[in-house]
C-alpha cells in the first residue's frame, strides 16, 4: 500500500482552517509562505514578518528557525533560505522542518524544474 510521505504546495494552503487540519491529523507537510506574512514567535512573544527570521543569514542556505512559530493560530515550524535577489523562499512545516529543501527540491524536479539556490 502506497502512502504520502508530505504535502508540498504553494501558499494557497495556509489558511488557519487549512493548517488545523493538517496539524490535528499530524500530516507532514512543507507550504510555502509570503515572505510578508505575520508571524507570532511564542519565545519572543512578539509578531514578525516571516523574512525577518531570516535576515540575517546567508544567502543561498536554507536554514531551520529554531523556535516554534504560530501562523494563522497553528504551532508550526519555518525554515528559509534568503535567495540571491533580496527574495526569499520560506516554508512552513509541521514535522521535519530539516527535510524542507528536500521535499521542495522534489516538487521542483517533478515539475521539470530544477532549484540549485537551496
Amino acid at each position: 500500500m502506497d502512502t504520502i510521505d508530505c504535502i508540498v504546495a504553494d501558499s494557497e494552503l495556509v489558511g488557519e482552517k487549512q493548517l488545523e487540519y493538517l496539524n490535528n491529523n499530524k500530516l507532514r507537510y512543507q507550504i510555502r509562505i509570503r515572505n510578508n506574512l505575520k508571524d507570532f514567535v511564542p519565545r519572543k512573544n512578539e509578531t514578525v514578518r516571516a523574512f525577518r527570521l531570516f535576515n540575517a543569514f546567508r544567502t543561498n542556505g536554507l536554514v531551520h528557525y529554531p523556535n516554534i512559530v504560530k501562523i494563522n493560530g497553528q504551532l508550526c515550524y519555518l525554515s528559509g533560505s534568503k535567495l540571491s535577489k533580496g527574495e526569499y523562499l520560506i516554508l512552513v512545516s509541521f514535522k521535519r522542518p530539516d527535510k524542507a529543501g528536500d521535499y521542495h527540491k522534489q516538487r521542483w524536479q517533478s515539475r521539470g524544474l530544477v532549484r540549485n539556490d537551496l
